[in-house]
């Protein structure tokens, strides 16, 4: 019933800050360096929470939901008040994001980086909110083309322990 509970308020939040056209929560980790959050997603079970406890000493943003401002100047993110297990940022309230990673477990490390189309579409089913509303999917469409147009987004073949982060750094 929990589950249930957090399921509904994460679809509610992400409604509302697509029906007010400010942005997008997409189910990810996410993790600070130098100043730019890298973002984590993929489907159910791509370790996503383990790829950013791998990346500590990184300051965790997220590691359930990653809430995203998107705008024309580019895209922030901010500390996202959906988390598994994390506690808040301690005051930290936006960065830039500097790339988005789509997991994939594999033997080896490898990262792709995708053209925007192909990045929009693997980015379509990361977003928590969708809609039977035309004009609402119309706006996560256009949230997500802005997205995949500021922001590198790459396929990242990773192994289960933290020297994936040499191509991300």
């Amino acid at each position: 019933m929990v589950w249930r509970s957090n399921m509904l308020s994460i679809n509610l939040y992400s409604s509302f800050i697509v029906y007010h056209n400010w942005g997008l929560l997409i189910h990810s980790s996410c993790v600070i360096e130098n100043g730019k959050a890298h973002i984590f997603s993929g489907q159910s079970e791509a370790e996503k929470t383990t790829v950013a406890k791998l990346s500590y000493p990184r300051q965790m943003v997220s590691d359930e939901a990653t809430l995203l401002k998107i705008t024309p100047d580019g895209v922030t993110v901010f500390d996202s008040p959906f988390r598994s297990s994390l506690e808040s940022m301690h005051g930290k309230t936006c960065c830039p994001v500097g790339s988005i990673q789509i997991l994939y477990r594999s033997f080896q490390n490898k990262r792709v980086r995708l053209e925007q189309t192909h990045a929009l579409l693997r980015l379509m089913d990361k977003v928590f909110f969708w809609t039977y509303n035309p004009l609402e999917t119309k706006r996560i469409l256009n949230l997500l083309k802005q997205l995949a147009s500021c922001v590198p987004v790459y396929d990242l073949y990773f192994q289960k322990n933290s020297t994936f982060l040499e191509l991300i750094s």
